[in-house]
């Protein structure tokens, strides 16, 4: 098995195997994997039903990827602008009626690697 996951044919194989009564050491032998890994794929399949790699979910973004292009274009477009000036907000809320704060406005510029 090379290094990091296990492909989905093989995390298959091993349902296979199990479903046929080998016992884990030997579906872990053949496919080169651990006992434990056997074991994993198979919680995993009994709990939810299938072995394939989902998203993880995590908190979902405040503003889109074109909303924050609005923003960092707008700071380069006028170096004068600072976080606490009003202009920025006033034309991000018309565009997108949203209200940002100081603090997501300054991780965003943070991320693009732009000095405010």
């Amino acid at each position: 098995m090379p290094e990091g996951y296990l492909s989905t044919p093989d995390k298959e194989r091993i349902v296979e195997g199990r479903k046929e009564g080998m016992p884990r050491q030997d579906v872990a032998r053949l496919l080169g994997c651990t006992p434990k890994t056997v074991s994993l794929v198979m919680a995993k399949m009994n709990a939810s039903g299938n072995v394939d790699r989902c998203r993880k979910k995590g908190r979902p973004r405040f503003t889109t990827k074109n909303e924050d292009r609005f923003l960092t274009g707008a700071f380069k477009k006028d170096p004068n602008l600072t976080l606490n000036s009003h202009s920025w907000s006033h034309s991000f809320q018309a565009n997108s009626n949203k209200n940002i704060s100081r603090l997501h406005l300054a991780s965003t510029l943070a991320s693009s690697s732009i000095v405010y």
